[in-house]
């Protein structure tokens, strides 16, 4: 995606290089419009549904759901059902795994339902929400687990050979 209009900047801390969020909705609405950016974005629904418009394609997501938003994919989303709630972590994937950022993997943008995702996405948040020692290393940790799983299990495609 090369137009700027769009362009989302994110901003991080220097020693925790993610943001791990919830969108919480009490009404059906457009949340967020158009827009992208630079790194990798995890949306988990945990209740209600939206629909994600990723790169003109729809998906519609329900409890369960993961879409990985891959680098510089234009995206908007529309809650349909309310209350809607959803997790959500996006991070460079250079900060995250070189080997990862190096062969630039790109994931299936869907995954329902996957016992294994919902376990590393509660870790990840019980870890930031906790706040116990290294939790930032811990949460880190977590996300690099959950990339390795979704490269083993989810890729679409490598854009450079692998190692």
């Amino acid at each position: 995606m090369s137009d700027k209009s769009y362009f989302e900047k994110k901003v991080y801390d220097i020693d925790f290089p993610v943001q791990v969020f919830y969108e919480h909705r009490n009404r059906c609405c457009l949340y967020y419009g158009s827009h992208w950016h630079e790194e990798i974005e995890f949306t988990y629904v945990t209740e209600g549904s939206v629909i994600i418009t990723l790169d003109q394609q729809e998906y519609t997501l329900s409890k369960g759901d993961l879409l990985i938003i891959n680098s510089n994919s234009l995206h908007k989303a529309q809650c349909i059902s309310a209350p809607y709630t959803c997790k959500v972590i996006a991070f460079r994937a250079s900060d995250m795994m070189e080997k990862f950022a190096i062969q630039n993997i790109l994931f299936n943008p869907l995954i329902q339902n996957d016992p294994q995702i919902d376990y590393y996405m509660e870790r990840i948040f019980d870890e930031c929400e906790k706040q116990n020692i290294a939790y930032k290393d811990s949460c880190k940790a977590y996300i690099t687990h959950l990339l390795i799983y979704l490269s083993r299990n989810y890729m679409a495609e490598t854009l450079t050979s692998k190692e």
